[in-house]
């Protein structure tokens, strides 16, 4: 008898969404943070769901991102963003590792990231 690779939906259900939400409630206050967001990606084959949380930078990490951005560019910026502020603990180890397969993982996290800066970015303009 041959197994059959279980495939999940290709996006989350209302439940999931609900769930990440909660837990990031739940890690706001564990981490003393005013925020904790989650980037969630999906293995090809099988829509396996790859969890990392982000913990909210405080006012000093925005400060010091921004300027990097600047002087080095967004990706790195999103990249120092994911080494400061992703909580390891909470978040499956392909979106840290330093293994090939974490690569992209890896990349989806400081992609993720960059939408955080361009938020911090968008909020200090407009000031």
């Amino acid at each position: 008898m041959s197994k059959q690779k279980t495939t999940l939906p290709s996006e989350l259900t209302t439940d999931e969404v609900n769930q990440y939400e909660a837990t990031c409630q739940e890690l706001a206050t564990k981490y003393s943070a005013p925020k904790v967001h989650v980037c969630v990606q999906f293995k090809p084959d099988t829509n396996e769901r790859v969890i990392s949380y982000v913990k909210e930078p405080n006012y000093e990490t925005k400060l010091y991102l921004m300027d990097k951005s600047g002087e080095l560019g967004m990706h790195m910026a999103g990249e120092e963003l994911r080494k400061i502020c992703q909580l390891r603990e909470e978040s499956d180890s392909l979106t840290y590792g330093d293994a090939w397969e974490c690569d992209k993982y890896k990349l989806g996290v400081a992609q993720f990231c960059l939408g955080i800066i361009t938020i911090a970015l968008n909020q200090f303009k407009k000031k």
